[in-house]
């Protein structure tokens, strides 16, 4: 059922806090709905190390239409060796938030009127909204501090940090400076965003949802100008708000295990998904179920009201020559050979099954023809340097083939 404006537990939210009808510059727009409204956030794919008590983690996002009464969610949930059942932390942490802008401009967040929130493993927790407006095309900062002092004393992580933006990440054993960072020098490469930034939007766009593996996650590949990985988040860059939730080694049969955990997050606050599962599915075998876990997946995110878009499938080989050519590869595995069980499911995703709104055939433009196989080696470049993953190459092509002009036309 669609859910136009603010839901009844945001409307609750705002009224604990005393602003369900703000009269500061950020006040609420009338008809405006509280979605994803920046980029730049992602689905935590590690743990730290627990060698620290506290970590202080500044990221940079762009605001794609002017922002209002925005609002970040943030998590106790990722993937990695320490992590529980379906992806929960294995311990509880504490939260403090701010937002920067402008440079040097901080608008300290709270949580229910409290300056930090203790949560739990698998939990997520909203700020109150903030009165900070962020205007349109706009780079401004997520502050993250985070503690935690139950065993083993471990928190997400989910971005590279990204220096030419401006992200820095302080991390310590000794007394919290919260954000109080002046005169540190920055002493780890990976931070931690929030989930989601949700607000409100003069002039909405479509604010997408980013599901599937490592390709779409960006594993070992270089991050682009704004500092999204992997290449649905190149496609989106600055003219889209996405979130990615991406993970390596994810398929189809693993997201809907972990949905209940997902669900939570998505609800209502996007209104475009691009699905980008179906590697580690067809490695598996086995059409019907594959067919089955796919169509799953996308009429879990279709029931939560998005327009569903689904990528075609690519392929993994050997090769003894880097991949500088197509005639020095071999597959890994016979389920990707042309005319095989991968070559099926694509011809499948092409015909537009319900409920898809749409595909992106993005292994059409890696291969020496359709799903042959074989990745293409333009000009005698390499796309991948390992067989799986997409270089910086191998990603700009990629992204290419996302028509995000059809994310605006359905």
């Amino acid at each position: 059922m669609k859910r136009p404006g603010l839901r009844r537990r945001d409307l609750a939210g705002l009224a604990s806090v005393g602003i369900l009808a703000p009269s500061f510059p950020g006040g609420a727009i009338p008809g405006a709905r509280s979605i994803a409204i920046a980029n730049g956030t992602n689905y935590p794919d590690r743990f730290s190390d627990g060698s620290s008590r506290w970590m202080t983690s500044r990221s940079a996002h762009f605001m794609v239409e002017e922002g209002r009464l925005l609002r970040f969610v943030h998590g106790n949930i990722g993937r990695g060796p320490l992590s529980g059942p379906n992806g929960t932390g294995p311990n509880e942490i504490e939260i403090r938030s701010q937002l920067e802008y402008p440079r040097g401009t901080f608008h300290a967040l709270t949580f229910k009127g409290k300056k930090s929130a203790v949560v739990p493993p698998g939990q997520t927790v909203v700020t109150d909204v903030s009165s900070a407006v962020v205007p349109k095309r706009a780079l401004f900062w997520a502050w993250i501090n985070i503690s935690a002092s139950a065993a083993p004393g471990v928190w997400p992580l989910s971005r590279t940090a990204n220096e030419s933006l401006g992200d820095r990440v302080f991390e310590g054993i000794a007394e919290n400076p919260i954000f109080d960072v002046s005169g540190r020098e920055p002493n780890r490469s990976f931070g931690l965003t929030p989930l989601i930034i949700l607000g409100e939007a003069r002039v909405p766009r479509p604010s997408v949802s980013i599901v599937g593996d490592s390709l779409a996650a960006g594993h070992a590949g270089m991050a682009d100008a704004w500092g999204g990985r992997g290449y649905v988040a190149w496609a989106l860059r600055n003219e889209f708000a996405w979130s990615n939730f991406a993970l390596p080694g994810d398929a189809a049969e693993n997201f809907i295990g972990r949905f209940p955990l997902t669900a939570p997050l998505i609800e209502g606050r996007f209104t475009h998904v691009i699905c980008a599962l179906g590697i580690g599915d067809v490695r598996k075998g086995g059409e019907q179920r594959i067919r089955a876990n796919l169509t799953r997946v996308w009429h879990l995110m279709a029931e939560n009201n998005m327009k569903v878009f689904q990528t075609t499938i690519t392929t993994e080989t050997e090769s003894t020559d880097g991949w500088l050519s197509a005639t020095r590869q071999t597959l890994r595995n016979r389920n990707f050979a042309e005319g095989g069980l991968r070559h099926e499911i694509n011809n499948w995703i092409r015909t537009k099954p319900p409920p898809l709104s749409g595909y992106f055939d993005v292994a059409a433009a890696l291969e020496t023809s359709l799903d042959s196989g074989i990745w293409n080696a333009p000009g005698g470049r390499a796309v991948t340097n390992d067989g799986v993953h997409l270089n910086p190459i191998g990603t700009a092509l990629a992204a290419q083939r996302v028509d995000v002009g059809l994310l605006t036309a359905t």
